[in-house]
């Protein structure tokens, strides 16, 4: 019941749910349904974002803008037997540099809005904005439901931003 509990606390049930569903006899216990369920939610929320993630990507590839898809999505397809096992919150998306307001202006055309976040800064005209800044972060999709990262920059040790110079090699 423990080992259930912390499982879907840190957002590892769906794959506790995977493994046990194969050696668990007794499918019809309390915890079983939880962790049942969480699999099933998280199932269905992957297809939302991936689904999601597929209709930005190619608004982008229209204007000719690359995409790298990283942490949460990315991971699910590469490392997890099945990509519905991990839960996920948002999709991030790197765009180059150089391409980040046309990649902005093409994602709100989809429907996204910037999010009114407190420490999330906006204003590319401010040049503290654009020095301490590295995505925008945008609400859109199916009923608002999806976040999405617009990453144009990474962060590299202790949170320090990486130079633009230093992504060159992800775009060639």
């Amino acid at each position: 019941d423990d080992l259930i509990k912390m499982a879907l606390a840190h957002g590892v049930g769906p794959l506790l749910w995977r493994v046990l569903s194969q050696t668990v006899a007794d499918k019809e216990m309390p915890q079983w349904k939880s962790l049942h369920r969480s699999a099933i939610t998280t199932a269905y929320r992957n297809i939302l974002l991936e689904n999601e993630l597929t209709r930005v990507t190619k608004a982008l590839e229209t204007e000719n803008i690359s995409t790298l898809c990283v942490k949460g999505l990315s991971l699910a397809q590469t490392v997890y037997p099945d990509a519905s096992l991990r839960p996920m919150a948002d999709l991030d998306l790197v765009v180059p540099y150089q391409d980040r307001e046309t990649a902005l202006t093409v994602v709100q055309s989809l429907g996204y809005h910037l999010c009114d976040t407190p420490g999330i800064l906006h204003s590319e005209g401010d040049p503290l904005t654009v020095k301490a800044s590295h995505h925008h972060v945008l609400t859109g999709g199916a009923n608002s439901s999806v976040t999405l990262e617009l990453h144009y920059r990474l962060l590299g040790g202790a949170k320090d931003l990486l130079p633009v110079e230093q992504l060159d090699w992800v775009w060639s």
